[in-house]
């Protein structure tokens, strides 16, 4: 018998948040409550610990999508701490950004050893790749002015890097040129621990694999995300319009 995917059936699973339960015991929060830490759903129980809880903390919004809750960032910033994310990763992201902010930072890679970061950022109403070094950086042709819940897939791999939006490729370069320690830190709203342009909006799910995967693959977790949270794929695409089953 068939059964719905989830991605706990990735290989190379890193960490998996879901908003919609993020304490990781079947219940979500109450709408309006703090959310100090964000809990992993993967079998690695990594910890998104948040950096602001004093003056920016991340807040539970119960209907961020669909009936459906996540965390709003008003500059706040969360960090995995370091943790084994290898240089080629997969990240998957639900959001919704402030369409008035122009200039955002949605996540980041970073290792302190090397003062290195790659980041995925709104600049100028324009997805891009960002970097403390400016031959990695990339830019995407397309403005982004959605004020609707997105899918963002951020793909770090061998000398390239992808970004697809709801299924879509929107940013492709390959100009990856540095190998980053074993251990990084994955920081949510900013790309550096005193970066600005912290992020403004509401984060529903993450997902982060070790590896850049397959088509397939992709293709299943762009199908999760968007029957889970009400997301159009385009016409064509295997699950346009209906859930992945295993």
């Amino acid at each position: 018998m068939s059964t719905a995917f989830i991605p706990s059936q990735l290989p190379n699973l890193n960490m998996w948040f879901d908003g919609t339960d993020p304490l990781n015991n079947g219940r979500p929060p109450n709408d309006g409550d703090v959310v100090p830490f964000w809990h992993d759903k993967s079998s690695n129980s990594n910890l998104m610990t948040c950096q602001t809880i004093d003056t920016h903390p991340g807040i539970y919004h119960r209907s961020m999508q669909c009936e459906k809750g996540g965390i709003h960032f008003n500059n706040s910033v969360y960090s995995s701490g370091l943790t084994d994310i290898s240089q080629n990763s997969d990240i998957f992201i639900v959001m919704r950004a402030d369409p008035s902010i122009n200039n955002t930072n949605i996540c980041s890679l970073y290792d302190p050893n090397l003062e290195e970061f790659n980041s995925l950022t709104r600049l100028n109403n324009k997805w891009i790749i960002d970097s403390k070094h400016p031959e990695r950086k990339v830019g995407a042709v397309v403005q982004e002015l959605s004020s609707q819940c997105i899918m963002l897939q951020w793909s770090v791999a061998n000398n390239n890097y992808h970004v697809y939006k709801n299924g879509l490729r929107i940013l492709f370069s390959n100009c990856l040129s540095y190998t980053p320690g074993g251990q990084l830190n994955f920081y949510l709203g900013t790309t550096v621990p005193d970066s600005s342009n912290d992020y403004i909006g509401e984060i529903g799910e993450i997902i982060v694999c070790n590896s850049q995967l397959d088509m397939w693959s992709r293709q299943m977790v762009e199908g999760y995300l968007a029957w889970k949270w009400n997301i159009s794929l385009p016409i064509g695409h295997p699950f346009y319009g209906k859930q992945p089953l295993v």
